[in-house]
């Protein structure tokens, strides 16, 4: 049952605008205070709105947190706009305007794999004597793969030296050390590319070979005395090719 408070409240209201406290004891049976309610139901009673959608619209509006002013102003211009009650009843005060706003970037960088070495071309001397990591050049590599790359190398006369200004064929073997690492035999590599480098993610110096210089590889080969003393003198060759693959 109603206060004495709210009943006489009512009573008043009732004599003087039946359609005004119509509205103000449905807000009061919403749960508003008397002040409340009154305050609601006469703004919206002047807008110009029916009862029944004066005091919906008001409700809702004023439990969503809003000002009774800021209420009846916005039920008016809702009103206007022809918007239901329905749809004024999803209206939030956090909707009033965004406070959040998203811009996506995206960037993208190319992948660089590149490789570049030169032709090895020397001459074995015939003087009874090894050759031992004799200098024949260098590789440089740039790359920025994500997941590193991997380095092989191919041996066109499968690691060995061939004399190319001769009708019959001499050839003598040779080793290859790849950055000071240990020398190996090319020997099948025409077929089998062998693989002299591989950088993953694991590897500390991954992106080393990543700037505009790149890195350098020293190339050297070793020949055995037993194989050097055995051919006739002349300009012996072999062609070692790079390649570079992203892991």
């Amino acid at each position: 049952m109603l206060s004495a408070s709210i009943t006489k409240a009512l009573s008043d209201s009732h004599h003087n605008d039946l359609p005004t406290s119509s509205v103000c004891r449905r807000l009061i049976a919403s749960g508003l205070s008397i002040k409340t309610a009154s305050a609601i139901s006469r703004r919206a009673i002047a807008s110009g709105l029916g009862i029944n959608t004066a005091s919906a619209i008001s409700r809702r509006l004023i439990a969503s947190g809003l000002s009774i002013k800021t209420a009846s102003a916005i039920s008016r211009r809702l009103m206007v706009a022809g918007l239901s009650v329905g749809a004024v009843a999803t209206f939030s005060p956090y909707a009033v305007a965004d406070t959040t706003s998203t811009i996506m970037l995206s960037g993208t960088v190319q992948q660089v794999l590149d490789v570049s070495a030169r032709e090895v071309t020397i001459e074995v001397p015939l003087d009874d004597s090894a050759i031992t990591n004799l200098n024949v050049g260098s590789v440089s590599i740039r790359s920025n793969a994500s997941n590193g790359y991997k380095l092989t190398v191919t041996s066109a006369n499968n690691g060995v030296l061939k004399m190319t200004d001769s009708a019959i064929s001499y050839s003598t073997p040779y080793t290859l050390s790849y950055d000071g690492a240990a020398a190996v035999s090319l020997s099948g590599t025409a077929e089998t590319p062998l693989v002299v480098e591989n950088k993953t993610s694991i590897n500390k110096d991954l992106k080393a070979c990543a700037t505009s210089t790149g890195c350098s590889r020293s190339l050297t080969i070793n020949v055995k005395e037993s194989d050097a003393n055995k051919i006739p003198a002349g300009l012996y060759r072999d062609t070692l090719m790079f390649n570079i693959i992203a892991n």
